[in-house]
């Protein structure tokens, strides 16, 4: 195995572990805030459950991994798949519905209700609140976050005009009287898809899933 090599071999195994780390650290109010403002959409001027692209990164800590996106669709639910080294790295599960584009979890980790990311008909600029259980595994957590909707235009290479940012603000309770938080992040250009995610840990950790950059040496761990 030549030393380039070793550090991605090495990813294969500690990426999903990684994956269960942010996991464990890491119904609907429908209670909206301020009336929502700017552009509206409908659901078939977004298409949110679209294959964003077939080449992405994951950056954990700052490391950047290359993967491999499919997408399936079975009845309501859309269902991202991230593949590295042939083998399934972390996946993204969606409620696509017409009445809402929701987030219903993640490897081991599900959202019960969905947390709505879009309600149709959608203004570019809305936010409400959402109360359910996060489960990871088989063990259910209350839980509640703010959604906030926003447009914004990331820094990616195909552009990304349009786009609208959905930030999630999650508490829930890990433990008795102790209670956490994380900060999930989709970015969500109409009939592109989601195009970005990022997980932020009250502690500082982060995760990213994104577009793969132009030149592919710069998506290599380093050594």
């Amino acid at each position: 195995m030549s030393r380039k090599s070793a550090p991605l071999f090495a990813a294969a195994v500690i990426l999903p572990a990684a994956a269960s780390l942010f996991a464990l650290q890491s119904g609907c109010t429908g209670k909206a805030g301020q009336a929502g403002s700017g552009e509206i959409y409908k659901r078939d001027q977004v298409l949110p459950a679209t294959l964003p692209y077939e080449n992405g990164v994951v950056v954990l800590e700052g490391e950047p991994y290359p993967v491999v996106l499919t997408s399936e669709t079975v009845d309501d639910q859309f269902t991202l798949h991230l593949q590295l080294f042939e083998s399934e790295f972390e996946r993204e599960i969606y409620e696509d519905t017409d009445a809402q584009f929701a987030f219903i979890g993640s490897s081991g980790e599900i959202y019960d209700p969905p947390i709505p990311l879009l309600r149709y008909p959608q203004r570019e600029s809305d936010n409400w609140t959402w109360a359910g259980q996060m489960k990871i595994g088989t063990i259910p957590m209350e839980a509640s976050a703010t959604v906030v909707l926003r447009p914004d235009n990331p820094n990616l290479k195909e552009g990304s005009h349009n786009t609208m940012m959905a930030t999630v603000t999650l508490s829930f309770e890990e433990a008795p009287d102790n209670t956490a938080k994380r900060e999930i992040i989709f970015w969500i250009q109409p009939q592109k898809g989601v195009i970005q995610r990022e997980i932020k840990l009250a502690t500082g950790a982060y995760m990213t899933r994104k577009p793969q950059s132009e030149d592919p040496a710069d998506e290599q761990p380093s050594p």
